[in-house]
């Protein structure tokens, strides 16, 4: 006779069971989608045109004693020549000469005036004053050229919260532009912190935003780069915030985070974090090209994020895992 207490017995394991198997896949599956490999299709960039690409020229790590830990923000002072890095790891910023010898770092872990929680974003002004996003204190500090404390931006005086920056870059005239994932926008302020108005909303939409985790300034043509990361492309607009074009999630974008355009050679570089690789794109924004790959050795990154460019004709690109700065060229 069939035993209807150890049948429902039997048919509640295997349920568990089968629920354990699924979730075990779906944990396996989201590990080597956002960790390892992404499944969405890339185009093969360097077929499409045959264009040198940089090569990596050295690399920046800190010093023997002071390494540099978990990098993800790098910009360059090009009056001062010199490198601007955010040791997010080591909550403090580090400035280095133009081979990558440490002159100083400054900064500690707190929340007072002058410390961080795991800087994100480092961005220089015309004038050499070096802009930090605090990330997990919530606000933006402002130093002179020699570190010292200037000003900063929080939520009492951003122009209404929640106030939660990611991403710094600046203009020629020192004017802020923020990605702030509070609200989903880019916020913009003066040279003196002050609120000057707003691009974009969140959404999915043409001239809507997620997660934007990159941003620059092309100021020759007034146009502003944004790395939507969420959404897998790259959108353009003018620095009034009206939506111009975008690059979209089919030229394989993974996650989308630096972000430059080099308006020397004509090229827009974005950093694909997930894909552990820089694209390269064209005259027209033509896909051209594609230098790094996973791994830690010359020409490779391991989740690089930021990229920036100096006068001299460098690419810095903040190589996050690897713990450096990747510093190529022509």
């Amino acid at each position: 006779m069939l035993d209807i207490k150890n049948y429902k017995l039997q048919k509640s394991q295997v349920t568990i069971i089968v629920l354990i198997l699924i979730i075990t896949a779906l944990i396996v599956f989201g590990y080597f989608y956002l960790m390892k490999v992404s499944p969405i299709s890339t185009m093969n960039f360097t077929s499409l045109e045959d264009q040198e690409m940089p090569t990596q020229k050295f690399v920046i790590n800190g010093t023997d004693k002071e390494p540099l830990n978990k990098v993800l923000g790098v910009a360059a002072d090009n009056d001062n020549k010199r490198v601007i890095v955010a040791d997010s790891g080591n909550s403090r910023i580090g400035i280095f000469d133009a081979n990558g010898k440490l002159i100083k770092y400054f900064g500690k872990p707190g929340k007072g005036d002058g410390d961080f929680n795991y800087p994100t974003s480092v961005a220089v002004s015309p004038d050499s004053d070096i802009y930090v996003v605090d990330f997990n204190n919530r606000r933006i500090q402002v130093f002179d050229q020699d570190g010292k404390l200037r000003f900063k931006i929080s939520e009492e005086n951003s122009g209404g919260g929640p106030f939660i920056p990611v991403v710094v870059t600046c203009d020629e005239e020192g004017n802020l532009y923020v990605s702030d994932i509070g609200k989903q926008q880019v916020r913009i302020f003066d040279s003196q912190g002050k609120p000057k108005g707003t691009i974009g909303q969140g959404g999915n939409q043409d001239g809507q935003i997620s997660y934007a985790n990159g941003l620059y300034v092309d100021n020759r043509n007034g146009w502003l780069y944004v790395a939507d990361s969420n959404n897998g492309r790259v959108q353009v607009f003018t620095l009034a915030g009206k939506f111009l074009k975008k690059l979209d999630r089919n030229l394989g974008f993974a996650l989308p985070r630096g972000i430059i355009y080099d308006n020397n050679h004509e090229r827009l570089y974005v950093v694909d974090t997930l894909l552990h690789q820089v694209k390269v794109f064209g005259a027209g924004l033509k896909p051209i090209g594609v230098f790094g790959g996973q791994g830690n050795g010359a020409g490779q990154f391991s989740f690089p994020n930021a990229m920036a460019e100096d006068d001299r004709g460098n690419l810095y690109v903040a190589d996050r895992e690897n713990n450096r700065v990747v510093v190529y060229g022509y």
